[in-house]
């Protein structure tokens, strides 16, 4: 490896960079255009632009049939690439550049330097780099997102040194390269299996779906769950490749991802995962969330309801018996009393429920 001084013109930025979305074309403007309104450029432009480029922060580039293209810095050189390309720019005409957005465009104009060469310490193959970058983007400071690690993590499997190994050993050495778990590194596999799936069937005509919208994260930790892994793939513990079944994956988009008119999923809040694997462990409650039933009522046919109840009970004795405990020691005030009192309302409206049952 060997720090070379380049011009900013003679970068390019990285069309394999996980962090791109499937909808940007793997072209320079493109690829410029979705960075600029998307990756919070602007900071870095003001950054850059007060106090110049500092040499021991050098990007990282890959030399290949004689173009060079960044790999690790990307929001940087598209900072870099904005403030050469409207370095002679008056302010009037960048206000103009109404495709740039707003904060980028006074950024611009603020700015009081506009470098012509970086450092990049450059290396001769991509898979150099890519190690690298798994210890600082998934294991390291700098963790991208779920779904961009995911991808990563595919490119780093096609790599040289890992081809010819079974798919458990092809895990287990990655993660052991890049200073990550293996069940991490194969969940986020098996999600992101699920996420082209979906999207290559154009997620499943469902509306309002897109990369943006649906999120990866919330995918991964559904698909953590085994039964909701079975329900979507006929397998608790599916071999790789992930045998998906179609129409379930679709119902399980649709679950997770697609909003009613008030902007709520029948999923809602990632905690109620739980709820919707314990629905999917029991056919009557199942069935009856396929008929439309709401998560919540579906849970209640669950014997995990009473499982719940019984933990709230449990928690709210507990709580309860520490608070008496230490009763004698507090000084006595109106709030105070008028939460005795409701607690002692609660819990009688509780004795008559169940007495009731």
């Amino acid at each position: 490896m060997a720090i070379e001084q380049l011009a900013i013109d003679e970068l390019e930025l990285d069309p394999q960079n996980p962090r791109l979305p499937g909808f940007v074309e793997r072209d320079a403007e493109a690829i410029l255009k979705y960075l600029t309104s998307s990756a919070a450029v602007d900071e870095l432009i003001d950054a850059i632009g007060e106090n110049g480029y500092f040499d021991d922060e050098p990007l990282i580039g890959v030399r290949s049939n004689g173009i060079i293209t960044v790999v690790e810095g990307n929001r940087r050189l598209t900072a870099l690439k904005l403030l050469d390309r409207y370095r002679d720019t008056s302010e009037e005409e960048i206000e103009g550049q109404l495709d740039l957005p707003s904060k980028v465009r006074t950024s611009l104009k603020q700015a009081k330097h506009h470098p012509l060469t970086v450092p990049v310490a450059m290396h001769d193959r991509r898979e150099e780099v890519l190690v690298y970058l798994g210890n600082k983007h998934i294991a390291g400071v700098k963790p991208w997102g779920s779904l961009a690690k995911a991808k990563y993590v595919r490119q780093l499997l096609d790599q040289p040194q890992f081809r010819g190994q079974n798919h458990d050993e092809l895990v287990r050495n990655v993660a052991r390269s890049i200073g990550s778990r293996a069940d991490y590194i194969k969940r986020a596999l098996r999600a992101l299996e699920a996420y082209d799936y979906a999207l290559e069937r154009d997620y499943f005509g469902l509306p309002n779906m897109n990369e943006e919208s649906v999120k990866f994260s919330r995918l991964s930790s559904a698909l953590d769950y085994s039964s909701v892994m079975e329900f979507a793939a006929n397998a608790e513990d599916a071999e790789h490749p992930v045998d998906y079944d179609q129409e379930r994956l679709k119902e399980l988009f649709r679950w997770l991802f697609v909003e009613d008119d008030e902007g709520n999923t029948l999923v809602g809040d990632t905690r109620n995962l739980r709820q919707l694997s314990k629905v999917m462990e029991n056919a009557e409650a199942l069935e009856a969330l396929q008929r439309g039933k709401s998560l919540s009522s579906a849970y209640r046919m669950t014997s995990s309801l009473a499982a719940d109840f019984d933990n709230l009970l449990s928690e709210a004795l507990d709580r309860l018996q520490r608070a008496n405990a230490i009763a004698p020691e507090v000084e006595v005030s109106e709030p105070r009393l008028d939460d005795a009192n409701a607690l002692f309302k609660q819990s009688r409206a509780l004795r008559s429920t169940l007495e009731a049952n």
